[in-house]
Protein backbone atom coordinates (compact mmCIF):
# COMPACT_ATOMS: atom_id res chain seq x y z
CA UNK A 1 0.00 0.00 0.00
CA UNK A 2 1.24 3.52 -0.86
CA UNK A 3 0.08 6.69 0.74
CA UNK A 4 1.05 9.99 -0.04
CA UNK A 5 0.37 13.15 2.38
CA UNK A 6 0.56 16.78 1.36
CA UNK A 7 0.37 19.19 4.17
CA UNK A 8 0.46 23.07 4.49
CA UNK A 9 0.75 25.20 7.27
CA UNK A 10 -2.39 27.64 7.26
CA UNK A 11 -1.91 30.02 10.29
CA UNK A 12 1.71 29.73 10.98
CA UNK A 13 3.75 33.48 9.76
CA UNK A 14 6.90 32.89 8.26
CA UNK A 15 9.80 31.81 8.95
CA UNK A 16 7.77 28.91 10.67
CA UNK A 17 5.34 28.32 7.85
CA UNK A 18 6.31 24.98 5.77
CA UNK A 19 4.74 22.71 2.85
CA UNK A 20 5.49 18.66 3.25
CA UNK A 21 4.79 16.13 1.37
CA UNK A 22 5.15 12.67 2.98
CA UNK A 23 5.07 9.19 1.01
CA UNK A 24 4.62 6.12 2.35
CA UNK A 25 5.33 2.31 1.63
CA UNK A 26 3.93 -0.50 3.46
CA UNK A 27 4.72 -4.12 2.22
CA UNK A 28 5.00 -6.98 4.52
CA UNK A 29 4.93 -4.46 7.73
CA UNK A 30 8.15 -2.94 6.33
CA UNK A 31 7.24 0.99 5.98
CA UNK A 32 9.18 3.15 4.06
CA UNK A 33 9.03 6.52 3.95
CA UNK A 34 10.42 9.69 2.58
CA UNK A 35 9.62 13.18 3.65
CA UNK A 36 10.27 16.75 1.70
CA UNK A 37 9.56 19.83 4.21
CA UNK A 38 10.07 23.21 2.27
CA UNK A 39 9.67 26.62 4.50
CA UNK A 40 7.01 29.25 2.59
CA UNK A 41 6.75 32.29 2.28
CA UNK A 42 10.00 33.81 3.54
CA UNK A 43 11.10 36.31 0.71
CA UNK A 44 9.33 39.18 3.13
CA UNK A 45 11.91 38.70 5.69
CA UNK A 46 15.55 39.74 5.94
CA UNK A 47 17.88 37.37 6.88
CA UNK A 48 18.66 38.58 10.40
CA UNK A 49 14.69 38.43 10.99
CA UNK A 50 14.66 34.88 9.82
CA UNK A 51 18.03 33.88 12.17
CA UNK A 52 16.10 36.09 15.12
CA UNK A 53 13.84 33.52 15.28
CA UNK A 54 15.89 30.44 15.11
CA UNK A 55 15.96 29.34 11.79
CA UNK A 56 18.94 28.99 9.07
CA UNK A 57 18.79 30.55 5.73
CA UNK A 58 18.32 26.82 4.71
CA UNK A 59 15.95 24.89 6.72
CA UNK A 60 14.35 22.88 4.27
CA UNK A 61 15.03 18.88 4.76
CA UNK A 62 14.79 15.39 3.15
CA UNK A 63 14.28 12.55 4.64
CA UNK A 64 14.04 8.87 3.39
CA UNK A 65 14.20 5.76 5.61
CA UNK A 66 12.40 2.89 7.27
CA UNK A 67 10.49 3.29 9.82
CA UNK A 68 9.16 0.82 13.12
CA UNK A 69 6.48 -1.75 12.01
CA UNK A 70 4.49 -0.14 14.88
CA UNK A 71 3.26 2.49 12.46
CA UNK A 72 1.23 0.19 10.30
CA UNK A 73 -2.19 0.24 11.93
CA UNK A 74 -2.29 3.93 11.91
CA UNK A 75 -0.91 4.47 8.43
CA UNK A 76 -3.55 1.99 7.30
CA UNK A 77 -6.19 3.87 9.17
CA UNK A 78 -5.39 7.22 7.85
CA UNK A 79 -5.62 5.63 4.41
CA UNK A 80 -9.39 4.46 5.10
CA UNK A 81 -10.72 7.62 6.00
CA UNK A 82 -13.71 9.30 4.21
CA UNK A 83 -12.41 11.87 1.81
CA UNK A 84 -14.34 14.84 0.03
CA UNK A 85 -13.36 17.19 -2.05
CA UNK A 86 -12.70 20.59 -0.65
CA UNK A 87 -10.03 21.35 1.90
CA UNK A 88 -11.03 22.28 5.26
CA UNK A 89 -10.95 25.65 6.10
CA UNK A 90 -8.17 24.99 9.21
CA UNK A 91 -5.68 22.56 8.32
CA UNK A 92 -4.50 21.30 4.61
CA UNK A 93 -3.75 17.34 4.60
CA UNK A 94 -4.35 16.04 1.30
CA UNK A 95 -4.55 11.76 0.64
CA UNK A 96 -3.75 9.89 -2.12
CA UNK A 97 -4.01 5.91 -1.89
CA UNK A 98 -1.66 4.32 -4.47
CA UNK A 99 -0.88 7.50 -6.31
CA UNK A 100 -4.76 7.97 -7.19
CA UNK A 101 -6.28 11.56 -7.09
CA UNK A 102 -7.67 10.75 -3.48
CA UNK A 103 -9.41 13.92 -1.71
CA UNK A 104 -8.88 15.32 1.95
CA UNK A 105 -9.88 13.66 5.13
CA UNK A 106 -13.41 14.30 6.09
CA UNK A 107 -11.98 13.81 9.28
CA UNK A 108 -9.36 16.05 9.82
CA UNK A 109 -8.58 16.15 13.66
CA UNK A 110 -7.83 12.18 13.49
CA UNK A 111 -6.01 12.51 10.31
CA UNK A 112 -3.98 15.71 11.43
CA UNK A 113 -3.04 14.33 14.85
CA UNK A 114 -2.15 10.88 13.14
CA UNK A 115 -0.05 12.76 10.33
CA UNK A 116 2.00 15.10 13.14
CA UNK A 117 2.68 11.67 15.04
CA UNK A 118 4.17 10.01 12.29
CA UNK A 119 6.13 13.44 11.43
CA UNK A 120 7.54 13.26 15.15
CA UNK A 121 8.32 9.54 15.09
CA UNK A 122 10.51 10.31 11.56
CA UNK A 123 12.09 13.29 13.23
CA UNK A 124 13.62 10.89 16.29
CA UNK A 125 14.27 8.42 13.53
CA UNK A 126 16.54 10.99 11.99
CA UNK A 127 17.94 12.05 16.02
CA UNK A 128 16.34 15.31 15.24
CA UNK A 129 14.14 15.26 17.92
CA UNK A 130 14.30 13.33 21.31
CA UNK A 131 11.42 11.51 22.99
CA UNK A 132 8.55 13.43 24.56
CA UNK A 133 9.33 13.35 28.34
CA UNK A 134 7.60 14.53 30.89
CA UNK A 135 7.18 14.94 34.71
CA UNK A 136 4.32 14.80 37.01
CA UNK A 137 4.31 15.23 41.21
CA UNK A 138 1.21 12.70 41.59
CA UNK A 139 0.26 11.30 44.99
CA UNK A 140 3.35 12.96 46.47
CA UNK A 141 5.99 11.31 44.26
CA UNK A 142 7.40 12.31 41.32
CA UNK A 143 6.89 10.33 38.08
CA UNK A 144 8.39 10.13 34.65
CA UNK A 145 6.77 9.91 31.41
CA UNK A 146 8.24 9.19 28.23
CA UNK A 147 6.85 8.89 24.66
CA UNK A 148 8.92 7.55 21.57
CA UNK A 149 7.58 8.03 18.90
CA UNK A 150 10.04 6.29 16.67
CA UNK A 151 9.20 2.89 18.18
CA UNK A 152 5.80 4.34 19.13
CA UNK A 153 6.34 3.44 22.81
CA UNK A 154 4.62 5.08 25.72
CA UNK A 155 7.14 4.70 29.39
CA UNK A 156 6.01 5.49 32.97
CA UNK A 157 8.71 5.57 35.54
CA UNK A 158 10.81 3.19 33.33
CA UNK A 159 7.49 0.76 32.85
CA UNK A 160 6.69 0.16 28.99
CA UNK A 161 3.25 0.30 28.08
CA UNK A 162 1.50 -1.73 24.37
CA UNK A 163 -1.21 1.03 24.43
CA UNK A 164 -0.01 3.86 22.27
CA UNK A 165 -3.21 5.10 22.97
CA UNK A 166 -3.41 4.91 26.76
CA UNK A 167 -0.15 7.49 26.41
CA UNK A 168 -1.74 9.67 23.20
CA UNK A 169 -4.68 10.10 25.81
CA UNK A 170 -2.79 11.62 28.59
CA UNK A 171 -0.44 13.88 26.38
CA UNK A 172 -3.46 15.29 24.69
CA UNK A 173 -5.08 15.70 28.43
CA UNK A 174 -1.63 17.60 29.31
CA UNK A 175 -0.63 19.51 26.38
CA UNK A 176 -4.23 20.92 25.51
CA UNK A 177 -3.30 23.35 28.63
CA UNK A 178 -2.19 26.66 28.06
CA UNK A 179 0.64 26.76 30.13
CA UNK A 180 1.05 30.51 29.93
CA UNK A 181 -2.25 31.18 31.36
CA UNK A 182 -1.08 29.31 34.69
CA UNK A 183 1.59 30.50 37.03
CA UNK A 184 4.47 28.27 37.80
CA UNK A 185 6.13 27.38 40.70
CA UNK A 186 10.51 26.56 41.57
CA UNK A 187 9.54 23.45 43.27
CA UNK A 188 7.44 20.57 42.94
CA UNK A 189 4.51 20.29 44.75
CA UNK A 190 1.30 17.64 44.83
CA UNK A 191 -0.56 18.02 41.33
CA UNK A 192 2.18 19.63 39.26
CA UNK A 193 3.86 18.89 36.09
CA UNK A 194 7.57 20.04 35.11
CA UNK A 195 7.90 22.23 31.87
CA UNK A 196 11.60 23.92 30.59
CA UNK A 197 12.18 23.27 34.34
CA UNK A 198 9.31 25.03 35.93
CA UNK A 199 6.59 23.24 38.06
CA UNK A 200 2.97 24.38 37.15
CA UNK A 201 -0.44 23.81 39.13
CA UNK A 202 -2.80 21.76 37.19
CA UNK A 203 -6.23 22.09 37.82
CA UNK A 204 -8.55 19.76 39.59
CA UNK A 205 -10.20 18.48 36.56
CA UNK A 206 -6.89 17.85 34.68
CA UNK A 207 -5.36 15.76 38.12
CA UNK A 208 -8.39 14.07 38.20
CA UNK A 209 -8.84 13.00 34.28
CA UNK A 210 -4.82 11.55 34.61
CA UNK A 211 -5.91 9.40 37.98
CA UNK A 212 -8.32 7.96 35.76
CA UNK A 213 -6.57 7.63 32.71
CA UNK A 214 -3.21 6.27 34.41
CA UNK A 215 -5.67 3.98 36.49
CA UNK A 216 -3.60 1.55 38.22
CA UNK A 217 -0.79 1.41 35.54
Amino acid sequence: MTLTISYQTQHLPPPQAYAAVMEIDVTNEIIEANLSIEYINRDSLTLDEIIAEGYTKDDNYQWKGTLSSAWSDDIFELASLNQGKEPHSEIYLHLSKEQNQGGFPKDIKKADHIFHEILQAILETDSIEKPLTLKMKLNEEIETFHWKFSTREFIRNDRQFNDWSLGRKFMNLVFSLNFEQLKPIKKPQNGTVEIEGLWYPLPKKIIESTLKILGDH
